[in-house]
């Protein structure tokens, strides 16, 4: 019967411990908006999405075309972050 009791109080302490507590969050004016990026530069971008496709289709010389695009991207706009993440894990491999 001990182990009972055991089980029963370890069970009803886990389910207070799972729900959470009955604290409510409000989302009024506390909360905080993300913000606003300005847009991208097309051209920049053209040579990011470049470099992305060179790197999934592939081949001997992948590394280097996708390196030069998302240099050139980065060329043209500094800010486009994707970019330099992008280049330095080509840069890693």
């Amino acid at each position: 019967m001990n182990k009972f009791w055991i089980a029963l109080a370890l069970s009803t302490c886990g389910s207070f411990v799972a729900c959470g507590g009955s604290q409510s969050r409000s989302v009024g004016s506390s909360a905080k908006e993300a913000p606003k990026l300005p847009p991208v530069n097309p051209k920049a971008l053209r040579d990011f999405d470049a470099g992305l496709r060179a790197l999934k289709l592939g081949g001997p010389n992948a590394n280097e075309k996708a390196m030069k695009r998302f240099r050139s991207a980065i060329d043209i706009d500094g800010k486009l972050w994707e970019a330099w993440h992008n280049l330095g894990a080509v840069l890693l491999q």
